[in-house]
């Protein structure tokens, strides 16, 4: 049933931002989704947490104002693929450069070990203006 509950609220949401496109839709509805709870496999080890059910738990009020949305278009899911070499959809262009991480998409993993530190690094370029 997660699908007309998702769908429901990206109409919610266009009702108040209709210029925004579906990767800003999208991304506001991740990015303000609260955590489910990790349940642990027979074993005791924790499963597969969040990539078993997605972002979380929708939150549509609170998607109206997500502070932050990230925005995808078409063509960087394309180059996206073209840069792993992937090109059922059609002929990737001579010279593609880039990385699945380059997509700018509202989400992110890290295998992290127990007790372990860790540091995360981040760049950020912004278009001049």
């Amino acid at each position: 049933m997660a699908c007309p509950h998702v769908a429901g609220a990206a109409a919610y949401l266009k009702t108040f931002h209709p210029d925004w496109s579906p990767s800003a839709i999208k991304s506001a509805l991740m990015t303000t989704a609260w955590p489910m709870n990790a349940t642990k496999n027979p074993n005791g080890e924790y499963g597969e947490g969040e990539f078993a059910f997605g972002a979380g738990h929708i939150n549509p009020v609170k998607a109206v104002e997500p502070g932050l949305i990230y925005e995808a278009s078409k063509d960087d899911y394309i180059k996206m693929l073209c840069s792993m070499n992937i090109s059922f959809f059609g002929n990737c262009s001579e010279g593609v450069q880039g990385s699945p991480k380059d997509l700018n998409y509202p989400s992110m993993q890290a295998f992290v070990e127990t007790d372990k530190n860790f540091t995360v690094i981040s760049q950020l370029n912004f278009p001049e203006q």
